[in-house]
């Protein structure tokens, strides 16, 4: 049988010997995460765990940003919706006056197409 010796070259996830280049938005997502005080303090490479960590951590950060946001377009949704049934308006009565409108824009222009000569259609 053979076996994996344990002082192999490749890195693996739980290496934390690893370095890796920093970024601005990382140097960033550092400093708010309160690891360092400032931009000019993050050095130029960390440990590959200090990296991922706080990226996971503004990932979810982001994403409850999102929910938040979600939330409050849905309830503004609702609060003019609300609103507007105050007032009488609907959708129902938008798409109603949509068509009629379309409607009259085609009779019309099919009554100019009538009436119009037919040598002149060709031009």
């Amino acid at each position: 049988m053979e076996t994996k010796s344990s002082d192999s070259k490749e890195p693996t996830s739980h290496d934390t010997r690893r370095m890796v280049r920093t970024t601005y938005i990382d140097k960033k997502s550092l400093v708010w995460d309160k690891r360092y005080k400032s931009i000019a303090e993050v050095p130029d490479e960390l440990p590959q765990a200090t990296i991922v960590s706080c990226r996971n951590k503004m990932r979810i950060r982001v994403n409850l940003f999102m929910i938040l946001l979600t939330a409050l377009a849905a309830l503004a949704m609702v609060y003019t919706g609300k609103e507007r049934a105050k007032t009488g308006d609907s959708v129902e009565k938008r798409n109603l006056e949509k068509h009629r409108q379309l409607r009259a824009a085609k009779l019309e222009e099919d009554r100019l197409s009538a009436a119009a000569p037919a040598g002149e259609l060709g031009k």
